[in-house]
């Protein structure tokens, strides 16, 4: 609650006999008081000095009271207005109060004791008004911390529950090593380049989700072709490409958010839209599949697979950047050449150097 020692008051008024009478009342309480006999000097005062309460004659020349207490209101908006006038204008005071929101509305002549009543009440409700503001400012950032808390919450439990399915399918003997393990360095290296690239924590998220499962739909193709050390014929390559769509529709059945499900759909995108299934181009493919994309293909090239031997990281960055503008986003692929050797190795520790 206000004290009337550190109220801080203006009083605006084109009668400077009566401003002294004003500010020798309100002082004798304690309360400090700056006059002005103008509405422009009083427009200045209210940007350069701070107010509990703003007093003002209606009737002022030049500007009248509702334009300064409306600057008031604009400026300062802790700041009470009360109002003063020598008439009783019920459309004035409704303009004050739709206007401007004015406090009190005090008829001239007004007595000391009750000026300072006024200012003392409006004080008070400016010092309401402020700790308000202050509480619902807190109110809502506790509120943006416990959403991110949660959302980040959930966020885990989704890529633990991710991580559990990717097991179970290998333990069932659906997902093979080797499979399992290019899904899980992928991830590692799509989650380092994420940060590195500065994606947001909801990009991150859905690489997180997304990236162990962007090769899901390969259940749907015949293990035969998968393990074939040659090269596929167009037919055998046509049924590879099923499973996209395939991992698509078992993700969407999964539950995961609409991101994630955009990694898994969209991996095989090319920047230049030469890629499947939907012919994408450039921004319009997901940017956690983008990073997916390049991840993948590098961790490729570093392991042994059915028709490939590894390679240095030197190599994998070479046979990557030849890629880039055409299958690649150029800044996932200037991203990946920008980490060092041992920043590469760090992602993908079980891979051999």
């Amino acid at each position: 609650m206000a004290t009337t020692t550190s109220i801080r008051v203006l009083c605006v008024d084109d009668d400077p006999s009566l401003l002294r009478l004003w500010s020798m009342g309100l002082g004798a309480a304690g309360m400090r008081v700056h006059s002005e006999c103008e509405s422009e000097s009083a427009l200045r005062a209210i940007d350069t000095q701070a107010f509990d309460v703003v007093l003002c004659d209606y009737r002022m020349p030049g500007l009248d009271g509702i334009d300064v207490l409306a600057h008031a209101r604009d400026k300062q908006p802790d700041a009470v207005c009360v109002m003063i006038s020598a008439q009783s204008d019920f459309d004035m005071a409704m303009q004050a109060v739709n206007r401007v929101g004015v406090f009190r509305l005090l008829a001239k002549p007004v007595r000391i004791h009750d000026l300072r009543e006024a200012i003392h009440l409006a004080a008070q409700s400016s010092r309401l008004y402020a700790e308000n503001r202050r509480l619902t400012a807190a109110l809502a950032e506790r509120n943006a911390i416990l959403e991110q808390m949660n959302a980040e919450l959930e966020a885990r439990v989704a890529a633990q529950a991710m991580r559990a399915v990717c097991t179970l399918l290998h333990t069932l003997g659906l997902w093979s090593e080797d499979h399992q393990r290019d899904a899980t360095l992928t991830t590692q290296l799509a989650l380092r380049l994420s940060e590195r690239m500065g994606l947001d924590a909801e990009h991150r998220a859905a690489i997180e989700l997304g990236a162990p499962l962007h090769d899901i739909g390969m259940l749907a193709v015949p293990r035969s072709l998968l393990v074939y050390p040659g090269s596929l014929d167009p037919d055998s390559e046509e049924e590879v490409r099923k499973h996209v769509s395939m991992g698509s529709l078992l993700v969407r059945g999964l539950g995961l958010a609409q991101d994630a499900q955009r990694v898994v759909e969209d991996h095989h995108e090319h920047w230049d839209g030469s890629g499947y299934p939907r012919g994408l181009s450039g921004e319009d493919i997901y940017i956690g599949a983008r990073v997916v994309a390049v991840c993948d293909s590098y961790v490729a090239l570093r392991s042994v697979g059915p028709r490939r031997n590894p390679v240095s990281h030197s190599m994998a960055l070479l046979d990557v950047k030849q890629w880039s503008g055409s299958r690649f986003d150029p800044s996932v692929v200037t991203a990946l050449c920008g980490l060092s050797h041992a920043e590469a190795e760090a992602a993908l520790i079980t891979l051999q150097g």
